[in-house]
């Protein structure tokens, strides 16, 4: 039986691109710049690394809304907090409503001690205690309501109405309709954290996304609110930001130099069917280096990916190489055999 001469190459081009189609279809490629971050043992540095990571730096969104009376702005505020609230992407939405800061009294209340500058150990000894106590006679007595009262009894140093003091400062936001607004102009503001770390761009978008649909549902159910804008600024939207403008000038270089290759290739060749041959070593080395990566680490980085392609690109010399030596009626294995002593 006769192998067709055509047949293994054949078979070659088919296994290349079900291999590539393969590659496309099931190799996740991750973009979270953490992943490229060096390890480290020293304590400061692991923790600022951590902090870049997932702190709440990176994760915190300040919000503003614009574009409607103080009314309007006042209920479209409430109404996103509690969207966003209700997507279960955020770790809390303030806006300056009582029922979002409540949480985070009751947090800092249950770790009083431990966060008040002002304590001392002295003022746990059972005379100090009573003493406190003594001084907190007269407000028990009085026709407070119940829930204060069992605060006295809890606090009987008073250690958090200090530290909540403190916590306030003197500049405290303008309140308006039971929300924040800034006291120069008609801008109402919200402050969030997002669950998922400031370098999870994908995430980040998802979430960029999710804010941006919930506006227009805003414009298009609330009355007076067709005008409704939103200011948003943090670490993320600034990453995707910088990852949109990146990929804008990737895509937009990196065709205009594929465009100046091929280009160049077709006339100096002029054949079609020259320029894809020279095609099929780079398509080989990238897919069997993303198949290479995607087994042992499960993923592919896109950094990753890009500073690849720029190494393995040198693949497509030896096919250029190849076919500006040939010289009829000499086969290409020959000419091969002849250049390779210099190429390889």
């Amino acid at each position: 039986m006769t192998i067709k001469p055509w047949l293994p190459s054949l078979l070659y081009l088919l296994a290349l691109g079900i291999g590539g189609v393969l590659a496309f279809t099931h190799i996740p490629i991750h973009s979270q710049l953490h992943a490229l971050l060096p390890s480290t043992e020293n304590a400061t540095q692991q923790a600022l690394s951590d902090q870049l990571q997932s702190g709440q730096t990176s994760r915190m969104l300040l919000l503003g809304l614009q574009g409607a009376t103080r009314e309007v702005l006042a209920e479209a505020n409430k109404q996103l907090a509690q969207a966003l609230r209700d997507s279960g992407r955020f770790v809390y939405v303030h806006n300056g409503e009582h029922s979002s800061l409540k949480n985070d009294q009751a947090l800092l209340y249950r770790y009083r001690y431990l966060l008040s500058p002002s304590l001392h150990p002295s003022q746990f000894q059972g005379k100090a205690l009573q003493e406190a106590l003594q001084r907190r006679v007269s407000d028990i007595s009085n026709l407070l309501p119940l829930p204060i009262k069992q605060k006295i009894l809890e606090d009987p140093t008073q250690a958090f109405p200090p530290y909540a003091q403190m916590l306030k400062g003197g500049n405290s936001l303008h309140t308006q309709h039971g929300v924040w607004f800034s006291a120069q102009k008609d801008l109402t503001l919200l402050v969030a954290e997002t669950m998922a770390p400031g370098f999870d761009l994908d995430t980040q978008e998802d979430i960029q996304s999710l804010m941006t649909h919930q506006l227009e549902i805003l414009r298009a159910t609330l009355p007076g609110a067709s005008a409704l804008e939103l200011l948003r600024t943090g670490p993320s939207l600034f990453a995707i930001q910088s990852r949109t403008l990146i990929q804008r000038d990737a895509r937009w270089l990196s065709s205009l130099g594929t465009l100046g290759v091929v280009t160049l290739l077709f006339l100096t060749y002029r054949s079609a069917g020259l320029i894809l041959l020279t095609m099929i070593p780079l398509a080989t080395a990238l897919l069997a280096s993303s198949l290479a990566v995607y087994a042992v680490f499960g993923y592919l980085h896109g950094i990753t990916l890009a500073f690849g392609v720029s190494l393995i690109g040198v693949a497509i010399d030896y096919p250029i190489h190849l076919f500006t030596h040939l010289h009829p009626p000499d086969p290409p294995a020959t000419t091969m055999k002849r250049i390779w002593p210099t190429i390889r």
